[in-house]
């Protein structure tokens, strides 16, 4: 009865969890969509953001659901997905914001706006880049597969070298680990030094542009802004490269030698190996 208590509490917590970010973000979309932007390309940013959100979000879900009461298994590839989904969560409402208000600066001040258009660009760009490095600097630092034996602690030998009661059994090396972050700091920078000087030469009408209508393009003579194309590129390539750390930092992480599950397990006396057991026999049948 406690154990079903405790599955039906952690679902309905989780299920508000997700409705309350959810419904947050669609109100949000949709007043951008009442202001009537034609091209598509700004509503992007935060529907990425929110999309990687709900996946990190589904994923700790899945974890809380399925995980069973006193796991001494912590088990987090992706560096605790719940942290990541909020991350990406406050990133994709201030992406909203922003193209909110520049939405309806376009509406009252339409001559303004044809002007001072990058000082509304510069930050989206700069938040929605930001954002994937920040995920993965969490992740590479937070993913850990250990195994907590605090509710062991009175069974564990006495010979035993453990005096924390954790054992990590899987973590990023610290090669590996520096050699990640290069990565992703030099691919952020990159990307957006890019993105940014495409933007500034294509909006002073340096190389061959986009015309990009505001919902307030038209009001008082009102022309459309230039945008480069490299705009597109700065949508699709940090997801991409993030998919692909993700994966790497995921196949690195549930690679561990299950040598040291079992030296673990042979530091605890023999009438608790079974309960340690069944969480490892939990374990294998979640993952």
């Amino acid at each position: 009865m406690p154990e079903k208590y405790y599955l039906n509490s952690t679902k309905l917590l989780i299920q508000k969890d997700i409705l309350l970010k959810t419904s947050i973000f669609l109100i949000g979309f949709l007043l951008i969509l009442v202001q009537n932007w034609i091209n598509p390309i700004l509503i992007l940013y935060p529907i990425v953001s929110f999309s990687f959100s709900l996946f990190f979000q589904i994923i700790e879900s899945n974890k809380k659901i399925t995980e069973i009461e006193d796991s001494i298994i912590s088990y987090n590839p992706f560096g605790g997905e719940g942290g990541n989904s909020n991350i990406l969560t406050i990133f994709s409402y201030l992406q909203m914001l922003l193209i909110f208000t520049a939405g309806l600066d376009s509406l009252f001040h339409p001559q303004l706006v044809d002007n001072f258009f990058l000082f509304f660009l510069i930050p989206l760009v700069f938040l929605y880049g930001f954002e994937f490095f920040l995920l993965l600097i969490k992740v590479l630092n937070k993913a850990i597969i250990e195994i907590d034996l605090k509710n062991f602690k009175n069974q564990i030998k006495k010979n035993s070298k453990n005096k924390t009661n954790k054992d990590v059994i899987s973590f990023i090396e610290i090669k590996r680990f520096k050699k990640y972050s290069m990565y992703n700091l030099i691919l952020f920078i990159i990307i957006l030094i890019f993105t940014l000087g495409m933007s500034f030469l294509a909006f002073f009408s340096q190389i061959l542009a986009l015309p990009f209508y505001l919902p307030g393009t038209g009001i008082e003579g009102s022309q459309p802004v230039n945008i480069s194309y490299g705009l597109y590129l700065s949508v699709i390539m940090p997801p991409i490269y993030t998919i692909w750390f993700l994966y790497q930092i995921y196949k690195n992480i549930i690679d561990f030698s299950h040598d040291s599950a079992e030296k673990i397990i042979n530091n605890i006396t023999d009438d608790s190996k079974k309960a340690v057991i069944l969480n490892f026999l939990n374990f294998n049948k979640n993952n």
